[in-house]
């Protein structure tokens, strides 16, 4: 079965993503699932072949999936797989520029989803809870500027960090859907029990504080 990267290939990668920015936004992300379900089922499709290939030339694999022979031969440089890592980036960022995440608290949070659930920005970023702590992470900042132009009090964001809203849209979500605290989260019963209370409302999942021991 012959295959190909098609779009991903480097001299037609700038005319896929004029393409996809002539789209609308369902037919974008279905282009898009379809490029990375093709590219992941091209990539097995070579890696089953290249193993066999190995095989046929006395290679076998060792524990760490090292291709070795009993016969030493001059070590041959690994050609370098064509890496469609900047495509994937490159599609990331255009996911994240359409939702408008650009602040960098906005895409730090949108990293710690990533990093944390191993989900597809398409994934994330139609996430209810993705979304409620986006929102919250803005209307934070909103308040701010407007207390700012009122003139403010000068004390810090101790007020914030008083504020239940505040650590919510700081947390995120680990891989079995538990909202996950920040370390720095104040150890007062009485705001963690006003954060359970507001997320128990919309979710049933299971808030976890990472210093969750201390009482």
């Amino acid at each position: 079965m012959d295959k190909n990267l098609g779009n991903l290939e480097p001299l037609n990668e700038n005319k896929f993503f004029e393409e996809l920015d002539t789209l609308e936004e369902d037919a974008r992300q279905e282009k898009i699932s379809s490029l990375l379900k093709e590219r992941n089922d091209i990539r097995e499709v070579n890696r089953e072949l290249f193993g066999r290939a190995k095989k046929a030339e006395g290679f076998e694999q060792d524990d760490e999936g090292n291709w070795i022979k009993t016969v030493k031969e001059k070590p041959k440089a690994d050609k370098p797989e064509k890496s469609d890592e900047a495509v994937m980036k490159r599609l990331e960022n255009m996911a994240l520029k359409m939702a408008n995440i650009t602040a960098d608290d906005e895409v730090e949070l949108y990293n710690k989803w990533r990093d944390r659930t191993k989900f597809e920005a398409e994934e994330i970023l139609k996430d209810d809870i993705f979304q409620a702590q986006l929102e919250k992470i803005r209307t934070t900042k909103a308040n701010a500027t407007a207390a700012d132009v009122k003139g403010g009090s000068g004390g810090g964001d101790t007020g914030l960090k008083s504020d239940p809203d505040y650590w919510i849209a700081k947390a995120t979500k680990n891989s079995e859907g538990k909202m996950m605290f920040p370390e720095d989260l104040p150890n007062d019963f009485k705001l963690r029990a006003a954060i359970v209370e507001k997320i128990g409302a919309s979710t049933k999942s299971n808030a976890q504080f990472y210093n969750q021991g201390n009482k």
